[in-house]
């Protein structure tokens, strides 16, 4: 049977690490466990806060729901998104008894059933590549036929309830966290404490003398008694080693006194001895003494040298034909022929780890033994298994091992065979033993068949040199490639800089010393190439530049302020800016109609940039300047506001005087109903009676104020002189058509909201001395032409910006309010030039940009304290009335409600156009 393996561990685990460790499995444990309820817990909350949001908004689009002529019908109320979350994409679809689109969105609620009840019933879903929650709820109306229910459902993004569980949960897991982290310490502390008695313990020990083996007497409290009675009975059995050690080295000193006693006695003999046959029989017994006693001396020497070893570890690459020349070097040349040995390998290289001295020794004794014992051949197998074990069999025809002694043969000085007189020490198989047991292998002591002792050894083994060997020849790849990697590494660089020198813009200067121009014409855009002059050469030489496309409605000659800056700080880039209306732009981008499609989107309609951007068009981007910008300003990191745009009453000073001019929306309003200031009839009345016959109905319709821009006016070949007084009684007046112009719809809805006057300047404005146009160029081009006398709601941007080269128009920001228009850029969806795209709305938002946006007139610059005459502040210094500005958020979708938006239009036509 295999003797038993050493066992023993040289790992020491600490009992504070121990019980510590225990405490935070515990703590974790409960820690995971309370998070998760924690997290369901917060995700109940957040959509129970927001969901009572969803049902009020539903409920609230409910009770507008109407029938009209037979029809449903429903005007979306502002208050429906105005208690949603401002930052969160807002959807909607209301749908009759059919399952017919009465408004909104046709697509959110594919395979939602229509509803037959009002009991709210909630669900999420994706859109857009967003996570939605639904709102359906059930609205009964009632009609002469019949009873219909309208299926109402109002959607939002999830971002915000995200954002509220977030906050509900570290709120809660951090303080529980900390509270565990304290009890954690409170355990250490109370551990520490717990454990003093075992450092007294450890004092006593250490302040005894080495050689004091008395029992501890420690005064320790019961549980840990029995550790100090384990210890007392240790240093007993380490008293009782001592005991053996000191009985072992007498042992040895006995052992070694017999062959010594010998020699002397037998030399002594031989010295006195006159028979030289007697003599030489004499020295032959001193020789085999001697020879016992420095075999004992090896024996000794080699058991401690063996010991050392295997206590230190010292381990290195073997093979077993290295084993076997060592061996062979310590037989004797008449014993080697008598050994017959084989190896047998089944890996493929070869080599092991293990101690060298200590596995020959442990080899060299068995064959020792074996060659002793045996008159006959001894064989040796060595076998080196792939499996990681090396096997040892020594077999010999000697007298054998009887089994009584097998166990016992292990000990020191214990031989086998005392009544054979052969010579030997008793610490052969001992040291054997021990080499076993170190390397915890496994010995056995076999009867051989045909008489003899067989002893079977297997050992462990490691290949690690395997890794050694390729670690080494790594190294040695690494000493040749040395001088390769001493050489210094070059490289090219090629570093591009235009200088830009920037000279005043005006229209007049289309092309100036800094942008190179290329300008087409399409159907609803107009398009322009702009790139820096130190990238012409680029250009010629045939080589791709990259392009950002930028869509806008801002006319080229204010934005291209903006594009200098830019590209003077990116002089390798070029520019496509395609100008277009806010409405054209819109339907571009929404039905990809855009060629070639826009990086960038630029629009002063923020409803339908928002709805654009609500709709999926717009990219997300984390811009580094939007903590810099004011609240309302930017949305969802999709829309930026990046300058200012009031709006404004412009006149003509040639043909209004100052005085008359309305300061206000209510005096506007009152000098359009004043009928001898805008009836060509009351016009005539004004004029003395011998020049009224002149003014035939062609004439009247040929009369342009063109004509009015003299002192006086002459008429006909009588002469007749109309006092330039008189002729300007006569007045014009324009404003946007709401339903081409983007902007001007939405100027006119949030008059609608801000002024309780707003139809009845709608009213007012019923004359054929109104004139409506698409967008605020057109305006402004007939106001410097003197086509008409005042415009009314016009971007301030594009007016200040007018006014500088025409000296005759002036501005003004009515007095009762101003509503103040952001101008917004958005990065498109499937934009091409997305690292580009990003650069250019950092620049807009940007320090840099920011003080173009200020510096020039027709463009303001969003962000407060800027240096320039176009700020914030200058708005709030130039008026005394209410500054009404526009914040970004999802109301704005309501007046782009299809049937409210419809029905906005019909009713403000049927007013203006009656």
């Amino acid at each position: 049977m295999p003797l038993g393996l050493n066992n023993q561990s040289d790992s020491h685990v600490s009992i504070t690490k121990r019980l510590m460790g225990l405490s935070m499995i515990i703590f974790i444990a409960a820690l995971v466990g309370l998070t998760y309820f924690v997290n369901q817990y917060a995700k109940r909350a957040a959509d129970s806060a927001y969901d009572k949001l969803l049902i009020a908004s539903a409920l609230t689009i409910a009770g507008a729901i109407q029938i009209e002529k037979g029809k449903v019908t429903v005007e979306l109320p502002l208050a429906a998104f105005d208690m949603l979350t401002e930052t969160e994409r807002v959807f909607y679809s209301i749908r009759d008894d059919r399952g017919e689109l009465i408004t909104g969105y046709d697509k959110i609620d594919i395979g939602l059933p229509l509803m037959l009840e009002n009991t709210p019933q909630f669900v999420d879903a994706v859109y857009h590549d967003d996570k939605i929650r639904i709102i359906s709820l059930g609205h009964l109306i009632s009609s002469s036929d019949h009873n219909k229910w309208i299926t109402i459902r109002v959607a939002e993004t999830t971002d915000a309830r995200e954002i509220l569980k977030q906050t509900l949960f570290k709120q809660t897991v951090i303080p529980m966290g900390c509270l565990m982290l304290i009890g954690l310490v409170l355990i250490s502390i109370g551990l520490k404490y717990s454990l003093s008695p075992l450092m007294q313990l450890e004092k006593e020990l250490l302040t005894r003398q080495p050689d004091s083996l008395e029992p501890l007497i420690s005064q320790v409290p019961k549980e840990i008694q029995s550790l100090v009675l384990t210890l007392n009975q240790f240093i007993a059995r380490l008293a009782d080693a001592m005991k053996v050690l000191t009985n072992m080295v007498g042992d040895t000193a006995h052992q070694l006194k017999t062959p010594l006693a010998s020699i002397s006695a037998q030399a002594e003999v031989a010295l006195l001895e006159t028979d030289y046959d007697k003599q030489q029989a004499r020295l032959i017994k001193i020789y085999h003494n001697a020879n016992h006693a420095s075999q004992l001396v090896h024996q000794i020497l080699m058991d401690t040298t063996v010991s050392h070893r295997l206590e230190n570890r010292i381990l290195e690459p073997l093979t077993l034909d290295k084993i076997i020349e060592e061996i062979y070097l310590q037989i004797s040349p008449d014993d080697q022929f008598r050994i017959h040995y084989e190896l047998i390998i089944e890996t493929e290289i070869g080599v092991f780890i293990s101690d060298r001295i200590a596995l020959r020794e442990m080899i060299a004794n068995l064959l020792q033994n074996a060659l002793i014992y045996s008159p006959d051949q001894v064989e040796l197998t060595m076998r080196l298994n792939s499996n990681g074990s090396l096997d040892i069999n020594v077999s010999d025809r000697g007298p054998g091992i009887a089994d009584s002694l097998k166990k016992t043969v292990f000990q020191r000085f214990v031989r086998g065979h005392e009544d054979l007189h052969v010579t030997g020490s008793g610490l052969g198989l001992s040291i054997v033993l021990k080499v076993v047991q170190a390397h915890l292998g496994q010995i056995e002591l076999l009867d051989r068949e045909g008489g003899g002792l067989v002893v079977s050894v297997k050992l462990p083994v490691h290949f690690s040199y395997q890794a050694y060997l390729s670690q080494s020849k790594t190294l040695d790849r690494k000493e040749k490639l040395l001088p390769y990697s001493s050489i210094m590494r070059s490289f090219i660089g090629v570093f591009l800089a235009g200088l830009f020198t920037f000279t005043p813009y005006s229209e007049a200067n289309l092309a100036s010393e800094s942008l190179i121009y290329a300008k087409s014409l399409g159907l609803s855009q107009t398009i322009y190439e702009l790139r820096a002059k130190s990238n012409i050469v680029e250009s010629q030489s045939h080589e791709k530049s990259r392009q950002l496309v930028i869509a806008g409605t801002t006319d080229e000659p204010i934005f291209a302020h903006f594009i200098r800056g830019y590209l003077e700080r990116y002089p390798t880039l070029s520019i496509r800016y395609i100008e277009m209306s806010t409405q054209a732009l819109y339907e571009g981008v929404k039905n990809n109609e855009i060629v070639p499609k826009a990086d960038i989107i630029i629009s002063s309609a923020a409803d339908l940039q928002l709805k654009l951007a609500n709709d999926g068009f717009a990219q997300r981007y984390h811009s580094p300047y939007l903590e810099y910008l004011p609240k309302g300003t930017h949305w969802r990191s999709e829309l930026f506001g990046f300058s200012l745009e009031p709006i404004v009453i412009v006149y003509n000073q040639k043909l209004i005087e100052e005085k008359r001019v309305p300061k206000t929306h209510l005096a506007l309003i009152e000098m359009l109903e004043q009928k001898t200031l805008n009836r060509q009839s009351n016009w005539l009345v004004s004029l003395p009676a011998e020049m009224q016959a002149y003014f035939t109905p062609q004439k009247r319709t040929d009369l342009t104020l063109n004509t009015l821009l003299n002192d006086d006016l002459e008429l006909g070949e009588n002469g007749l002189k109309i006092p330039l007084t008189l002729s300007k009684q006569y007045l014009k007046v324009s404003t946007y058509d709401i339903e081409k112009s983007g902007v001007g719809y939405l100027i006119a809805t949030q008059d609608a909201i801000i002024s309780s006057d707003f139809w009845r300047l709608a009213n007012a404005l019923d004359s054929p001395d109104v004139l409506l146009q698409d967008n605020s160029s057109q305006i402004l081009n007939d106001l410097s032409e003197g086509k008409i006398a005042l415009a009314y709601n016009v971007l301030g941007a594009y007016a200040y910006a007018k006014s500088i080269d025409h000296p005759n128009l002036k501005v003004i920001l009515p007095q009762d309010y101003v509503l103040v228009l952001p101008r917004t850029a958005m990065i498109a969806k499937d934009a091409s030039n997305l690292n580009e795209a990003k650069q250019f709305i950092d620049f807009l938002l940007s320090d840099e940009g920011q003080s173009i946006a200020a510096t020039y007139p027709g463009l303001g610059a969003m962000r407060p304290h800027m240096k320039g005459q176009w700020t914030p502040e200058s708005i709030h210094s130039n008026t005394q009335g209410v500054i009404k500005f526009l914040e970004l958020k999802p109301t704005l979708l309501v007046g782009l409600d299809d049937y409210k938006k419809t029905k906005f239009v019909k009713n403000w036509l049927s007013l203006v156009t009656k």
